[in-house]
Order: structure tokens, then sequence, then C-alpha cells
């Protein structure tokens, strides 16, 4: 949705400003590559952070730990 959102924001900024049919694919070229970047990192830094959190290095983790890993996802 964000993509299909600044595609569409990029593509009426430019045909606004009456620039050519070149100017006007790479402009939805490139908001189209943002919005998918962006949700890209935010998935990235989701599941790196709560998903594939690393609980030990071959060592068994402290009660500590383990309460930590058993609250509730924090959104």
């Amino acid at each position: 949705t964000l993509a299909t959102l600044l595609t569409f924001w990029a593509e009426s900024l430019v045909k606004n400003a009456n620039e050519s049919s070149t100017v006007e694919s790479i402009a939805v070229f490139f908001a189209q590559l943002v919005g998918f970047g962006i949700i890209w990192v935010m998935r990235y830094l989701v599941l790196d952070k709560w998903l594939f959190k690393v609980t030990h290095h071959g060592e068994e983790p402290t009660d500590a730990e383990v309460a930590e890993l058993h609250h509730d996802f924090p959104i």
C-alpha cells in the first residue's frame, strides 16, 4: 500500500509539472523503489528484533533471559 501511495503521489506531482513521459516513468520507478525499500527495512528490523532474537550462545539462558522472552509481543 505504501509503494502504491508513493507511486500515485509521484505520478500526480510529475503530471502537474508537465514533465516528459521519461521523467514520469523514472519518478514512478523511484517512488516504488523507495516504498518497497522502506517496507523491507521495517520488516527486517521487526523480524530481527522480536522474531529471531538470539537467546544464548551455546549456554543455558538465565532466568532473566527466559522471563524476557516470555513477555507479550511489544506492540
